[in-house]
């Protein structure tokens, strides 16, 4: 594991764990939400999150800041968030990722 990679991991594991859930379900971190993250050897993020409401525009705009805010870290490189198990999850994702 590079330095890089270290870094953007701690990094990305304290934004997501004071990061909550617009509607009050606890944490980015439950196995709820957080279904699968990447760190590559340059420090760029993937996540793959499952919304809680799947069609509320209040869960698009959380996700859409919490791209902004892992972005605005000096230790990730680049963010990319991917929706899942909601209907049309590719619209999110291209609303979030744009």
């Amino acid at each position: 594991m590079s330095r890089a990679q270290k870094a953007a991991k701690k990094a990305l594991a304290e934004i997501l764990r004071d990061w909550q859930e617009p509607h009050g379900s606890g944490s980015m971190m439950d196995e709820k939400g957080l279904i699968a993250l990447d760190i590559t050897e340059g420090g760029d993020v993937a996540l793959q999150l499952r919304p809680t409401r799947p069609h509320c525009p209040c869960c698009l705009i959380d996700l859409s800041e919490l791209k902004v805010k892992l972005e605005k870290h000096r230790k990730i490189r680049t963010a990319y968030i991917e929706v899942a198990d909601v209907p049309d999850a590719h619209r999110w994702t291209e609303a979030i990722n744009a």
